[in-house]
């Protein structure tokens, strides 16, 4: 092989050597571009984290404030629950108490009718004795009036302490009628309170 020969291998070889050089420059420049391009991919995405990071900040504030106000939510919601028991256990020794005087009001008004009958019956027998005596008193004055002029004096004085007796009576019947009335009138006002 002659020098000629050898010159144009060589520069063949370059030829060759250029052309795979270009061909690498080429790909790295697109590489080059493909790694820009990723690297603005990149910033891109690190600008939407760091804009979500931020907005997960903010809501973890307020997250923060919406626990600490439940907190505070259930420390009223327990006051008020502690105060809403002792208003009911308040209310059940009221109820207790109003069920005791309840049940004295009707003793009460049992003994009160009881009384009223007692003095109804009462009543009842002294005017039975009035018109007795009424009678026993027609009776005298009817003797009298036949002709009994020995006895009159003792008639008359009869009369009188009858007289007297049936006013005593008639008075003591108006008490018992008063007593009766207050009795009545206490039974429907303990019925209205009962």
């Amino acid at each position: 092989m002659n020098n000629e020969e050898k010159i144009l291998e060589i520069l063949v070889q370059m030829q060759t050597n250029i052309t795979d050089l270009k061909s690498g420059q080429a790909q790295m420049q697109a590489d080059i571009t493909d790694l820009k391009s990723e690297q603005a991919q990149m910033r891109a995405d690190i600008t939407d984290l760091k804009s979500d990071q931020a907005q997960m900040r903010a809501d973890i504030t307020d997250l923060k404030s919406e626990q600490a106000q439940m907190r505070a939510d259930i420390t009223e919601l327990k006051s008020e629950q502690a105060q809403m028991r002792a208003d009911i256990a308040d209310l059940r020794t009221d109820v207790t108490t109003l069920k005791s005087e309840q049940a004295q009001m009707r003793a009460d008004i049992a003994d009160l009718r009881t009384d009223v009958t007692t003095l109804k019956s009462e009543q009842a027998q002294m005017r039975a004795d009035i018109t007795e005596l009424k009678t026993d008193v027609r009776a005298l004055h009817n003797k009298m009036e036949k002709g009994f002029q020995a006895t009159r004096s003792e008639i008359v004085d009869v009369v009188e302490a009858v007289s007297q007796k049936v006013e005593r009576l008639e008075n003591t019947i108006k008490s018992v009628e008063d007593v009766t009335a207050q009795n009545a009138f206490d039974v429907q006002l303990m019925k209205r309170r009962a």
